[in-house]
């Protein structure tokens, strides 16, 4: 799943997913699920099958803001609590970033989805 919006935090960036993904879903993950890869438009955070972009404007406050939660969009419940949340460790972040952008430099102006690096 693309996300396609997300919300900024004082701590990193929010993302909602359909309920559908459910409790189970995130209990299951383990350090192989999560990783990041460089994408044409800037990075991409993965949390299993769910894809989470980070386009270059976004890249310096994610590597000040690592934290991506996870909200369940239940449209039964009022109030909506964080179901999952991972801290993306900083050099994972700032080592990407620099792939990417070096990249970006080698071959013009856009890099390819060709690294991918793990946590």
């Amino acid at each position: 799943m693309f996300i396609n919006n997300c919300l900024r935090a004082e701590n990193g960036v929010i993302i909602i997913v359909p309920p559908d993904y459910g409790k189970d879903y995130f209990k299951a993950l383990s350090e192989k699920d999560i990783f990041i890869s460089i994408a044409e438009y800037g990075l991409e955070v993965h949390i299993k099958d769910i894809v989470v972009p980070v386009p270059e404007f976004m890249m310096d406050f994610l590597a000040e803001h690592r934290v991506v939660t996870v909200y369940l969009a239940d449209p039964l419940l009022y109030m909506w609590e964080p179901e999952f949340s991972v801290e993306l460790p900083k050099d994972e972040i700032v080592e990407a970033r620099g792939a990417y952008k070096h990249l970006r430099k080698a071959r013009g102006v856009e890099a390819a989805a060709v690294v991918g690096l793990t946590m």
